[in-house]
């Protein structure tokens, strides 16, 4: 028979001790490196990290850019605006970066950046890209800034 009050305690901390987590632990087969005691993982994820870094990797210019002759940027951007969205437009990799902290305008170089593609008739190119970007977002809501991104790209 189950025990739920039991069960409800330690969910809570109650009557749970570390070598108990350990153990439980143990047989989850959770990852562990001596190195960062703290963190645990599950060879499932790694194995898709491990894939995601191979794509990554074999897809350095692989590609062609998003956009062949990007049009003037918005004369709003700044500098740093700019150059990114420039990046952006014109990278041949599968994959590309953009990050910087909050209040940097990401969210206004990801508006141009949808903007010129889409003026540049790869709507379909947009809908590929940010289709992840959504479901993504739909389940890492709890992230900085998630709903934000997700708002620009409607479903």
């Amino acid at each position: 028979m189950l025990d739920l009050d039991g069960e409800v305690g330690r969910a809570r901390g109650e009557g749970f001790s570390c070598p108990d987590l350990k153990d439980f632990t143990e047989r989850r087969g959770y990852i562990r490196d001596a190195d960062r005691p703290g963190e645990v993982t599950l060879r499932d994820v790694l194995l898709r990290e491990w894939e995601i870094v191979q794509i990554v990797k074999e897809g350095v210019g692989d590609c062609h850019p998003l956009v062949a002759n990007p049009l003037s940027a918005n004369p709003a951007l700044d500098d740093e605006q700019r150059e990114a969205l420039d990046a952006l437009l014109c990278s041949t990799n599968i994959v590309s970066l953009f990050r910087g902290g909050a209040g940097t305008g990401k969210s206004f170089v990801l508006r141009e950046l949808v903007e010129q593609v889409q003026q540049a008739g790869r709507s379909g190119v947009v809908s590929k890209l940010l289709a992840g970007t959504n479901a993504v977002m739909d389940q890492e809501s709890k992230l900085p800034g998630a709903k934000e991104l997700a708002s620009l790209f409607p479903k």
